[in-house]
């Protein structure tokens, strides 16, 4: 002071390094290769602070994978995305992810490769038409053995992208029946399969996107062209969940989609102690645990009509159709994904239906080609929020229902603190329960019906109980 005296204090400090975020990279990701085919990638990743812990790999294939190399194989053509997810010590992360394009070889294109039609005798389906299966020239594999000469016919096609363009390379075949072989669309996303008189399901398959089917009949010597198809690019966002860890409730969400009809989402919400098995094709179970979660609406824009996968029965109007996959069940060649408690689906309103409407549901059957009714749905309105609770209306009145109606229609006091986290006050959902993964297709017949019986229990819908 300014007598001179003086006092002297004293305190430690201890200065901490800032913890700097890990850096993702993929070494040596190809851009393009050959299907079938397997890929190696390398992790070049990094940490400023030499603290890097995890490395977790994740294809669009459902192959998934730790540590600094990533093999899988590729088996259809398409567009596979790989994540890398890199987490240091202190639970930074940092993830990167990149497309890399399988194609396999193109075919002929037919005009080019056309002989001349004789004009010295009589015109036959195999005269027509051989040279498509000849030398594996526009389709492979064919056993021309299975064919009846005199009466086989053609289905040709097209197969575009949501802006209606042309997808080049994707796979094409008859449903169960290898004998016919398979093809490739064409650079103008054309395609042509020879076949017997009969009924067929045609699949269509681009690595990435929703695969899809559509229906053929052919009469004997029957040249047809189907409907054509559009393949939807799954969404970018996955869900990554653990079962076994589910303590509350977990909400795999969508990207945003949107066009004239509005703004949704999709949401699936895994309850605690649900268990899942993969269904494979011999009919055998894997239990799944860890699970990648997509979900893609395929009913937007004013073309939603042809991104369907498959057509839909005649008395189901189109309204809203999406797809919910696990990647891990893929990987598996799975045919189904079983729950053993329901997972519950919302989705925005956006359609108006009335509060209280029953919802028809229906799911693709891959295996059979069909769409197979499944217990309805509803729509209900989220009122307000108290003490962590929805207040909802179930019937349309604009009246908080009480516990007893509640319970009625399936919904317990840990649903409305999930409805009261995750959707918005004041507007209304379509709810749906959901007892295992597909392609699903949720709509109100020809004509909504706000007055249907049973919606609150889920009774059993038929393809035509609201048309």
């Amino acid at each position: 002071d300014n007598e001179g005296l003086r006092d002297i204090s004293t305190k430690n400090i201890s200065i901490v390094p800032l913890n700097r975020a890990p850096q993702a990279v993929i070494a040596n990701a190809p851009t393009d290769i050959q299907a079938p085919s397997t890929i190696n990638l390398l992790s070049g990743s990094f940490d400023p602070d030499n603290n890097l812990e995890k490395l977790e790999w994740t294809a669009s294939t459902g192959a998934m994978a730790q540590g600094q190399t990533f093999s899988f194989d590729v088996k259809d053509p398409g567009q596979v995305t790989v994540l890398l997810k890199v987490t240091d010590g202190l639970g930074l992360v940092s993830q990167t992810t990149t497309v890399i394009k399988a194609s396999i070889p193109p075919v002929a294109n037919p005009l080019d490769i056309a002989p001349a039609i004789a004009t010295d005798k009589p015109t036959t389906s195999e005269g027509l038409l051989s040279f498509l299966y000849n030398s594996d020239a526009v389709i492979r594999d064919l056993d021309e053995a299975s064919l009846i000469k005199d009466k086989m016919g053609l289905i040709s096609g097209k197969i575009l992208d949501e802006s209606n363009q042309p997808i080049e390379g994707a796979l094409v075949r008859i449903q169960d029946r290898p004998e016919y072989g398979h093809t490739v669309s064409r650079i103008d996303g054309s395609y042509d399969l020879v076949v017997n008189p009969g009924r067929y399901n045609i699949e269509f398959v681009y690595s990435g996107f929703v695969p899809a089917q559509r229906n053929a009949k052919l009469e004997n010597n029957d040249f047809i062209t189907a409907q054509d198809v559009i393949l939807v690019k799954r969404d970018s966002k996955i869900t990554e969940l653990k079962l076994s860890e589910i303590s509350t409730p977990v909400v795999a969400q969508s990207s945003k989609f949107e066009d004239s009809r509005g703004e949704r989402f999709l949401r699936t919400v895994f309850r605690p102690n649900t268990q899942a098995v993969a269904v494979l094709e011999n009919g055998t179970e894997v239990n799944l645990d860890q699970m990648s979660v997509i979900l893609t609406e395929l009913s937007v824009g004013d073309n939603g009509i042809d991104k369907m996968p498959l057509e839909l029965p005649p008395s189901s109007a189109y309204t809203h159709a999406y797809e919910a996959v696990i990647l891990e069940a893929e990987a598996l060649g799975a045919k189904d994904v079983k729950f053993s408690k329901p997972v519950i689906k919302y989705t925005e309103n956006f359609l108006d239906f009335p509060v209280g409407a029953a919802i028809p549901v229906g799911y693709f059957d891959r295996i059979n080609g069909v769409w197979v009714p499944e217990n309805d749905g509803f729509v209900f309105r989220f009122l307000s929020s108290d003490n962590n609770l929805a207040k909802i209306d179930v019937n349309g009145d604009g009246v908080e229902e009480d516990s007893g109606t509640l319970l009625a229609y399936g919904i317990d006091e840990e649903e409305l603190s999930t409805i009261a986290n995750n959707l918005v006050q004041g507007e209304s959902y379509q709810r749906v329960l959901m007892n295992h993964f597909s392609s699903q297709d949720d709509n109100l017949g020809t004509q909504t019906n706000s007055n249907t019986t049973n919606n609150n229990t889920g009774s059993n819908s038929s393809s035509n109980n609201s048309g």
